[in-house]
Order: structure tokens, then C-alpha cells, then sequence
């Protein structure tokens, strides 16, 4: 009789289970929208014209709450450090590059020293001088290690010249190479 009144309470909780699952599935439910930004970081690149051959390179970054880089200007040797790289041929960096604001150095006991942190949106501006007349396509990377994460980002970029006229788009977004062979972009 035991067995036949277990077998009673383990039809009846199966039972309830299927009630309860159906009860609680929508029908017709819209599938999910995928979101616009699922990086836990944003960037705008945007180049702007002071003189005929005078510009300036704009990247907007955006953090999400909790999250940080290190700043161009630490002077550390030991974390991924906000970089900007181009070919030089066609463009020619006038001043160092800008960050607004400032980063904050602060210290850091996994290192032992002064670190600079860039905790918040931060706008990076590299002043550049046209060298050349011609119309070219010209390869960027913007280069960075999101942090606590420890996860090495590469931004690909093209700025365009054509009948005299600059622009600049972002082409890529991706977690770097290094990440995953386990070398350090340094090497």
C-alpha cells in the first residue's frame, strides 16, 4: 500500500509542476530584443577640423559603473595602458595626447606605487597635422586593458582623406588576440 501511495504523490507533484510551468508561460511572447550595447564599455571616434591641415582626433569613452583603464600617462610598467597607434605616413602627432578629465593617480598596493586611473567618461583628443595631399585610407588601434576585469580591448579605426576632405570610422571592437594566446601585447 506504501507503494502505491507514493506512486500517488509523485504523479500528483508532476502534476502540479506541469499546471504550474503552463500557468506561468506566456503564450505568444515576443522574442527579446537584442540590446544595443552589450560591451560594458562605450567609444566614439570623431575627427574634427582646426585649419586646413590641422585636426583632431576625438575618442569619447564611456565606462560603465565599476569599471576603469588605465591612463597614457601612468607611469607603471605593469598594466595595459590607454594607447593610440597609426601609421605615420600620412599624419603627424603634434602635441601628446589629451585626456579630459584627468586621470587620477592613486596608489596601488598589487603594484606598490602610484597608478593612474581613469574611473569615469573620459574624452582622449590627439592633436594631427595632414603631411601629404593625396587620398588614402589609413589603419588606427586604440589599445586598452578594462579592469577589474583584466580583459585587453583593441578598437580598430580607418581615417579616410579623399579630394581634401577627412573623416574618420570605427571599424572593430574586440576583445585582443592576446587575451586568449596568453601574450602580452608588449612582447
Amino acid at each position: 500500500m506504501k507503494g502505491i501511495g507514493f506512486l500517488l504523490l509523485f504523479m500528483l507533484s508532476i502534476g502540479c509542476t506541469q499546471v504550474s510551468n503552463e500557468a506561468t508561460t506566456p503564450v505568444n511572447q515576443p522574442e527579446e530584443e537584442p540590446q544595443e550595447n552589450q560591451e560594458p564599455f562605450s567609444m566614439e571616434i570623431q575627427l574634427q577640423r582646426e585649419s586646413l591641415e590641422e585636426y583632431t582626433l576625438n575618442i569619447n569613452l564611456g565606462l560603465k559603473p565599476g569599471n576603469y583603464i588605465v591612463s597614457h600617462f601612468s607611469k607603471d610598467s605593469v598594466y595595459g595602458h590607454f594607447e593610440i597607434s597609426f601609421d605615420h605616413e600620412y599624419l603627424k602627432r603634434t602635441d601628446s595626447l589629451q585626456e579630459k578629465p584627468s586621470s587620477v593617480e592613486e596608489y596601488d598596493s598589487i603594484v606598490n606605487m602610484p597608478v593612474r586611473f581613469v574611473r569615469r567618461n573620459t574624452v582622449f583628443k590627439q592633436n594631427l597635422v595632414l603631411e601629404t595631399e593625396e587620398d588614402f585610407d589609413m589603419p588606427g588601434l586604440i589599445y586598452f586593458v578594462l579592469e577589474p576585469s583584466c580583459v585587453p580591448y583593441e578598437v580598430g579605426f580607418v581615417i579616410s582623406h579623399r579630394k581634401s576632405k577627412m573623416s574618420v570610422r570605427k571599424v572593430t571592437t574586440e576583445i585582443a588576440s592576446s587575451y586568449f594566446s596568453g601574450k602580452d601585447k608588449k612582447e
